[in-house]
């Protein structure tokens, strides 16, 4: 999977995202951002320490107080709706 990256003015996709490793990496020449994983991401993305980051996802993927919140059947991750939410706070 590729996307612009949020991190330089990119107009073709150069941000991988590999579902084995659970990392991004992006392979533009012109970019720091580098190789990180999820945390890290959203540490760059938006701009907070690491405990902040980890709240943030935690709030964003309904945990609370540590432990998984039950999901209906009905009820499934917006991954393309999550991604696009990243992409307009640029």
């Amino acid at each position: 999977m590729r996307a612009n990256c949020p991190f330089h003015d990119d107009k073709t996709p150069s941000l991988q995202f590999s579902k084995e490793k659970q990392i991004a990496t992006c392979f533009s020449s012109n970019c720091t951002a580098g190789t990180m994983d999820v945390i890290s991401l959203v540490e760059k993305k938006l701009n907070l320490n690491t405990h902040q980051a980890l709240l943030y996802l935690q709030q964003n993927i309904g945990i609370s107080n540590g432990q998984p919140k039950t999901k209906s059947n009905k009820e499934t991750t917006d991954y393309e709706k999550a991604f696009h939410q990243m992409q307009s706070s640029r």
